[in-house]
């Protein structure tokens, strides 16, 4: 998986999103940098809405996976520590 095969899917992937509670999907980890493997997952981080239920992410990931063909991590905004998780960031793309 290539950035350039989610931004392929960005309009999908954002319509996903909001169906399941987030307003704002960003590719971040290996696919972002542009060093990503055969083997590689898809790491995103997302902003949830404060309707969001808990579930939200499996089932947000699940879709994407069936979407995309390829292991999903969606990780919330809210879980970021901004000192600790700041690699994160590096290299994020913004859908």
């Amino acid at each position: 998986m290539t950035l350039d095969d989610v931004l392929a899917h960005r309009r999908e992937i954002l319509r996903l999103a909001g169906e399941h509670g987030f307003d704002a999907v960003t590719v971040i980890g290996s696919v972002a940098r542009g060093t990503a493997s055969e083997s590689s997952d898809l790491d995103l981080l997302v902003n949830p809405l404060p309707s969001a239920a808990l579930l939200s992410l499996g089932a947000f990931e699940a879709c994407l996976e069936e979407l995309l063909g390829v292991r999903v991590t969606a990780l919330s905004v809210r879980a970021l520590d901004n000192d600790r998780d700041r690699s994160f960031l590096v290299g994020a793309v913004e859908l």
